[in-house]
């Protein structure tokens, strides 16, 4: 899998719906506020009913804002993203309470296969239009099927009115916008490659699945594989082999996933081109070149710190070979 890198977020100080609020970035929705983050981001932009508006990154981390309660039906949100990465989209409107409804996003590519991944160049906005979300558990009865107050599937922003971001984006400056490129931008995953982060490509974020069904989702279920051992003292569970935030039980690339970017500036340690990928991903898989055994991890690199063997000063380039 890619391995990419997180950019502090800038605080967006906002009067958010039902209160004031921030744009936040965590390992599970709602986390603790980051410092002012480097220039290379881009916005997320639209309308929605009183919502809070997740993105949840490559790397594992989500990005939160609110809209704002500016009166109308049509709260405005701007939620502000480091460049370089994916992200998957998820509102989430009465937050909190009995009635709160989660709403995964979708949109379709010109083949008319729904695509949940986004990925943009820095400096853009992208606007998605008036989303009509769900205010309640009735008005999502059908299509939420078992009632959990998640959606079962994406709702596809092409069909409900709302703009469709992809065709707002060419990710891989190729010419192509996002919506008519074969392999949508340069960031489809390889065939047979999971999406460590929607590991049944259903199109929900893992974490706002139900792995035990018992109706509460991962990301505030206190256990979550329904053992009767909260988490927090269940190693099954509490096991984060990758540290990316993901419990193993429902990591797909628990063993694969590393962060490198030693000067924190933002992009990996071997992306010098700053395109998002490790400069030796020639055809942009998520693979590395010498990794042929497909683990993530540089065949050369054996103990799966993320360098190569003979990398000893840990700046990405094989000791002999280093630029300048």
């Amino acid at each position: 899998m890619k391995k990419i890198t997180l950019i502090p977020l800038l605080v967006m100080g906002l009067t958010a719906c039902g209160g004031s609020s921030s744009t936040t970035s965590s390992n599970n929705p709602g986390g603790a506020t980051l410092a002012p983050m480097a220039p290379a981001t881009s916005k997320i932009t639209g309308t929605v009913p009183g919502t809070r508006i997740d993105a949840i990154a490559d790397n594992g981390r989500t990005y939160t804002v609110n809209s704002v309660n500016d009166g109308t039906a049509k709260h405005p949100f701007s939620l502000e993203l480091p460049s370089g990465m994916g992200y998957r989209l998820v509102m989430v409107t009465n937050e909190n309470t009995a009635d709160e409804v989660i709403t995964p996003i979708g949109f379709k590519d010109a083949q008319g296969a729904v695509q949940t991944r986004l990925k943009f160049q820095a400096g853009q906005t992208i606007d998605l239009g008036n989303v009509p979300l769900a205010m309640g558990h009735n008005a999502a009865a059908l299509t939420d099927s078992n009632h959990d107050g998640v959606i079962d599937s994406p709702m596809i922003l092409d069909d409900v009115g709302a703009k469709n971001p992809l065709t707002q984006v060419d990710a891989d400056k190729d010419g192509v916008n996002d919506f008519s490129d074969a392999d949508h931008g340069g960031y489809k995953y390889a065939n047979g490659v999971i999406d460590s982060l929607d590991t049944n490509h259903n199109g929900v974020p893992n974490l706002y699945e139900d792995q035990d069904g018992d109706g509460i989702v991962n990301a505030k279920d206190t256990d979550i594989n329904g053992d009767g051992i909260l988490n927090a003292n269940d190693t099954v569970t509490n096991t984060d082999t990758d540290h990316d935030g993901i419990p193993n039980i429902i990591d797909a690339d628990s063993l694969t996933k590393v962060v490198v970017d030693s000067n924190n500036d933002g992009y990996m340690d071997d992306d010098l081109n700053r395109d998002g990928f490790h400069d030796s991903d020639v055809n942009r898989d998520g693979y590395l070149e010498d990794d042929l055994n497909h683990d993530g991890f540089h065949d050369t690199d054996s103990n799966h710190d993320g360098y190569y063997d003979d990398d000893l000063n840990h700046n990405g380039e094989h000791d002999g070979n280093d630029r300048d």
